[in-house]
């Protein structure tokens, strides 16, 4: 549980690794495609806090001094998404709430998933014809 008025942000984006290849004579450490992965896993990784974040609500419904959780989404510098918890007021809907909300970021993870592999398949496509 975070004190009020508090917020914990999430660090997004993940920085591929030098065996990417160079692919248009660029940079050898920086892959062709370096913003999309970025972009998916900041995705990913808010779908990831909100998903705990209602299973945080959820799981303290009967708790009484537990204070209820919520994700505030916003654009990340430099492309993809932040997130960070906040405080969320007390709701008497909140339960149906939170279980729309996991499926929502379900949704939102298994999207940013879908990019990823493509990308993936696109960086194996061009790693083939390079060769």
């Amino acid at each position: 549980m975070l004190p009020p008025g508090r917020s914990r942000p999430v660090a997004a984006g993940l920085k591929m690794g030098a065996a990417a290849a160079d692919i248009d004579g660029g940079n050898p450490r920086e892959p062709p495609l370096p913003g999309i992965a970025d972009i998916a896993v900041s995705g990913l990784r808010a779908a990831s806090l909100g998903l705990r974040t209602s299973a945080h609500n959820l799981a303290n419904l009967s708790t009484p001094d537990a204070a209820r959780q919520g994700v505030a989404l916003s654009a990340a510098a430099g492309g993809g998404v932040a997130a960070t918890v906040v405080e969320a007021p007390a709701d008497p809907a909140a339960p149906l709430e939170d279980v729309a909300a996991m499926l929502a970021y379900r949704t939102l993870a298994g999207a940013n998933l879908a990019v990823l592999r493509i990308a993936d398949q696109t960086l194996g496509s061009l790693l083939d014809v390079r060769a």
